[in-house]
């Protein structure tokens, strides 16, 4: 996550504001954060994956260009495991991930990155304007 919040969506900012109540209060706290998780129970990725089945073309809204750093539900449970067994481990911040940085643009049009990440269909797109970026739209 970005060090400052001028940078950040309104929904990264709403997981600093969760962050900083949870730490107000007297007990420790380990904050995890992660991005796109793959696997099962992971809803991003699902999202993501009915998208590229369902839509043989999308448009691409600005935030198709913010950069995730995806990682397994594996590892996130590992992680857990981890904060609640080892004491240097709890009562910090950890920024979790897995698979090499890239955008949702790329992730959407690199279904072998990581290996078998989407659906492997080709999918073509456009990006639309900053203006239109909150409008849903999807050609049918």
């Amino acid at each position: 996550m970005p060090p400052t919040d001028e940078t950040l969506s309104l929904h990264l900012r709403s997981r600093r504001e969760v962050e900083a109540v949870l730490r107000g209060g007297s007990m420790p706290v380990t904050v995890l954060r992660a991005g796109l998780i793959f696997g099962s129970g992971g809803s991003s990725f699902s999202m993501l994956v009915n998208l590229v089945r369902r839509l043989p073309f999308m448009l691409l809204p600005d935030w198709a260009g913010s950069r995730t750093q995806s990682i397994d539900v594996q590892d996130i449970c590992a992680a857990m495991r981890l904060a609640i067994i080892d004491p240097e481990f709890g009562d910090g911040t950890h920024d979790l991930g897995g698979h090499e940085p890239m955008t949702y643009g790329e992730l959407i049009h690199s279904p072998a990155r990581p290996p078998g990440a989407l659906v492997g269909v080709a999918i073509q797109s456009v990006h639309v304007v900053a203006a239109l970026g909150r409008v849903p739209l999807a050609l049918v």
